[in-house]
């Protein structure tokens, strides 16, 4: 009976860490995808100046559509994409909130020091 607990504990630990592995794993690809999407998508073009959500939408589509594409089995299971179409929906000429646009900056900004190296 002992046994039989120690095996069971042994088993769902190793069943958590992979888990947690499989996780950060994606959450690591996830980055990367990101770091070649966005530029290539023309986000970090886009955010070098002060922008509409209408403006944002396009690139962030094409980006996050690139990211879908790029993702493995396990990725698209720890960080799914959902399929997103805007078609349907009211164009909003509403800027771009400050700290959103200065945080995709950063991400542009760090995306281009990993390309520089």
């Amino acid at each position: 009976m002992l046994k039989t607990i120690i095996k069971f504990a042994a088993i769902a630990g190793i069943a958590v860490l992979a888990y947690q592995a499989a996780s950060y794993y994606a959450l690591f690809k996830f980055g990367d995808h990101m770091s070649a999407c966005y530029p290539a998508s023309g986000v970090c073009s886009v955010v070098k100046r002060n922008v509409t959500e209408a403006e944002l939408q396009g690139p962030m589509s094409t980006a996050m559509s690139c990211i879908k594409e790029k993702q493995s089995f396990i990725e698209a299971r720890f960080q799914p994409i959902p399929d997103v179409a805007f078609k349907n929906e009211a164009v909003s000429a509403t800027p771009v909130d400050a700290d959103t646009l200065q945080g995709l900056r950063e991400m542009c900004n760090d995306f281009a020091q990993q390309a520089a190296k």
